[in-house]
């Protein structure tokens, strides 16, 4: 009986490592799966996944109607991308808190420099190339890092999709390709966005 004992037990040692690799490896492939289907969702399906873990963001501003989003345009001066509008019409008009990303209503959209803190005319993104002052729309506030995402309008895209840049103390770094890029990032990783681009520490988030 003991040497049986012995035996069932070495076995299952022995076993034991295998099926917790085997398991690793499916849930890594599960996790990769995910992760790729999410990456092929538009802008609606991003926003019902947004959806699902609603007790997870705080303070989301009510839904817009297209009338009040053209208000809003005319008053701004710019169209807004379509991605944005769609977000605004069926998601909500900003929040305190998406999975600790603030992101700020559409009548608070303001440029980088409203608060006139920054002396220069133009900030560099970290290939070298600059953008004027003017021309950087805020998404959010100040967020927890004392940067915030930003807007180049002055990049073109043929369906007027604007990319966006993290500012941080004096520069603009990690661009997205656009605002529905930004959301898909937003999903996969549920916390703020900067720090799943900056897994490297070069901001020194902390």
């Amino acid at each position: 009986m003991k040497l049986r004992n012995s035996i069932l037990i070495i076995s299952a040692l022995a076993i034991g490592p295998i099926i917790f690799s085997k398991c690793s490896k499916l849930l890594k492939k599960q996790n990769e799966i995910e992760s790729q289907s999410i990456s092929e969702m538009n802008i609606r399906q991003l926003i019902e996944e947004l959806k699902k873990d609603i007790s997870k963001h705080t303070k989301v501003g009510k839904v817009l109607t297209e009338q009040e989003i053209l208000a809003l345009e005319s008053k701004l001066g710019k169209n807004i991308p379509s991605s944005y509008r769609t977000f605004l019409k069926e998601f909500g008009n900003g929040a305190y808190w998406l999975y600790n990303n603030s992101m700020n209503d559409i009548t608070q959209l303001y440029h980088l420099n409203t608060m006139g803190r920054l002396t220069m005319d133009s900030l560099e993104y970290e290939d070298g190339t600059k953008y004027p002052m003017n021309s950087l729309l805020c998404l959010m506030s100040d967020d927890s890092n004392g940067g915030a995402w930003v807007w180049l309008t002055t990049e073109k895209s043929p369906n007027g999709e604007w990319p966006l840049a993290y500012y941080s103390f004096g520069k603009l770094y990690y661009k997205v390709e656009n605002f529905t890029e930004w959301v898909r990032l937003l999903v996969i990783c549920k916390h703020e966005v900067i720090r799943e681009l900056d897994k490297n520490h070069k901001l020194g988030l902390g």
